[in-house]
């Protein structure tokens, strides 16, 4: 690494810290990686580095709707009154553990425009969370472009917490069940934003 001297002795290198003021290091933020085959930037992933997500266990899982476009219903008071695209998404997450045989759902909330659910994978191995949210994902899109709307998108990905212990699993359950009276203060609720 070519390393130089400023006029006052300081290490003047291309490294990630600078001076600013009196001499007080600031990191600098590190640029955003490009991918070299789209030149868009890279999505940081929220995966922890080589877990194996089809590891049995619980999982916290958040799936939102593209921009979070509320399409799945509106709370009232402290429930959640569906619309159609809602409620063909409750049905859906009701139907999981029919599909896959391995797969528990321990409870859900279907909110406005995004979904809570607390996954259960019962046996090493027979099938990666990844796997279970695309198909479901896959599912229901099928389903309300076939018979509601042919706009309607999830986001991209999904948002995936590894519940760690009992005590962990009752604050996810209750986190979930509590969803709908905690609207009105939700960081998803798109009207929370723009009252403040």
């Amino acid at each position: 690494m070519n390393t130089k001297t400023n006029r006052r002795g300081a290490r003047a290198d291309a490294g990630t810290r600078g001076r600013v003021g009196r001499g007080k290091p600031v990191r600098r933020k590190d640029p955003i990686p490009i991918n070299p085959d789209n030149d868009f930037p890279r999505r940081k992933s929220t995966r922890i580095p080589g877990y194996d997500y089809a590891t049995s266990g619980a999982y916290h899982v958040t799936i939102c709707v593209k921009n979070r476009t509320c399409m799945l219903g509106e709370v009232v008071g402290t429930e959640v009154d569906h619309s159609k695209i809602g409620q063909i998404i409750d049905k859906e997450c009701r139907k999981i553990p029919t599909r896959h045989a391995h797969v528990e759902i321990d409870t859900f909330i279907v909110m406005p425009n995004h979904v809570h659910m607390l996954v259960l994978l019962t046996e090493d191995g027979s099938e990666a969370l990844g796997e279970l949210v695309r198909a479901f994902k896959a599912r229901c899109t099928r389903k309300i472009h076939t018979e509601i709307d042919e706009r309607f998108a999830w986001q991209r990905g999904y948002h995936e917490r590894i519940v760690r212990d009992e005590r962990h699993m009752n604050a996810v359950r209750k986190y979930i069940e509590e969803n709908p009276a905690k609207w009105d203060e939700d960081t998803e609720n798109p009207d929370v934003g723009s009252s403040k």
